[in-house]
């Protein structure tokens, strides 16, 4: 039978859930907004999930589409081959031991509906297992905005921390802890420079991407590369070698520094 059209199209990725999985669905019969449908790709289950999921198939003639991966492949490659098969204008996300309350799609559709500044919706869970409820998540009805610019400069001074420790600690232990520390100091660096980017030059493209990341394999290969044959020229001295590495840091807090002056002006 043609997997018929619905306004909501449930993704689900199943694995050995014999147990759950028939619950899970009635959740979904029951609820207030009929207009859905489901799609449930299997993930090389061991036990009789398939067959379960063919006998829902079933008694919802038109509304399933089961599909099924050879051997298992994680849940993210079984939702992306799910979202391949989506009809519906919205697509709603449920696990095979979750449990949805009554109007839960009616009340995201209309909100989805009447909001259209709105690309996803979330809701409250409440979060139990077989011994009943034992709390409740609740999440946030807005996501915080972070200020990128201060978030970055932070880094960038940690980074300076981490380098100053490194080249100047007689203790290798200090040492190898400015390292690890760099090693998260710069972690936003490269996300952070794409969105800033982004925002900058909306219309930049593809071109864009491929520039910065041409400049990030530069810099990756480049700026080690300084550091080392500084080191090697100092005697194989790696404390100098870092106290050169100093200037990547200190750029980057310039051009930061940069940015800032240019995004909040003094006004005259």
């Amino acid at each position: 039978m043609e997997f018929e059209k619905k306004k909501v199209t449930v993704i689900m990725g199943i694995y050995n859930c014999q147990d759950t999985l028939e619950e899970a669905i009635d959740s979904l019969i029951a609820q207030t907004y009929v207009d859905w449908n489901l799609i449930m790709c299997d993930d090389g289950s061991k036990d009789d999930t398939v067959t379960v999921a063919k006998k829902i198939a079933e008694k919802l003639p038109g509304r399933v589409l089961i599909l099924q991966n050879k051997q298992n492949k994680g849940l993210n490659y079984t939702l992306n081959r799910c979202l391949k098969h989506v009809n519906g204008e919205y697509t709603a996300r449920m696990d095979a031991d979750d449990v949805s309350l009554p109007e839960r799609f009616q009340k995201e559709v209309e909100f989805l509906d009447t909001h259209k500044e709105y690309d996803f919706v979330s809701t409250p869970m409440i979060l139990y297992d077989e011994h009943g409820d034992w709390g409740c998540d609740w999440g946030k009805e807005r996501p915080d905005k972070m200020d990128l610019m201060k978030f970055m400069t932070a880094s960038g001074l940690l980074c300076v921390i981490c380098y100053l420790l490194t080249s100047l600690s007689a203790n290798p232990l200090i040492g190898l802890s400015g390292c690890i520390l760099c090693g998260f100091s710069v972690g936003i660096m490269w996300p952070g420079t794409i969105s800033l980017s982004s925002k900058k030059f909306p219309a930049g493209g593809t071109a864009m991407f491929a520039l910065l990341a041409m400049a990030g394999d530069l810099g990756g290969s480049i700026g080690p590369g300084i550091v080392g044959s500084i080191t090697q020229n100092a005697g194989d001295n790696i404390r100098t070698g870092m106290r050169v590495g100093l200037v990547f840091p200190i750029v980057l807090l310039l051009m930061l520094f940069l940015l800032r002056i240019k995004k909040n002006p003094e006004k005259n």
